[in-house]
């Protein structure tokens, strides 16, 4: 695979990663409660274990104890900067 197919699959993947932010986003104010995408991400698709979840929110940066809304971009950029 080329550079530019493997950029562009990567841009693809984040337009999903965002609609699926977006869907759980009922406000739309760019954050999602924290509950629900724990839920979504332990029992949907390929499903991560309660640990794997915190260690990623760790990893971000983000802090659990403060916020009960995640601020998606942040997850975001986090990702694309992997």
């Amino acid at each position: 695979m080329s550079k530019e197919e493997e950029k562009n699959e990567k841009n693809n993947d984040m337009t999903e990663i965002i609609k699926a932010f977006k869907y759980f986003d009922k406000i739309n104010n760019g954050k999602i409660d924290i509950s629900d995408l724990k839920f979504s991400l332990t029992h949907f698709g390929d499903k991560m274990t309660e640990d794997e979840f915190y260690k990623i929110l760790i990893k971000a940066n983000i802090d659990i104890e403060k916020n009960t809304n995640l601020d998606y971009m942040k997850l975001i950029k986090f990702f694309n900067n992997k």
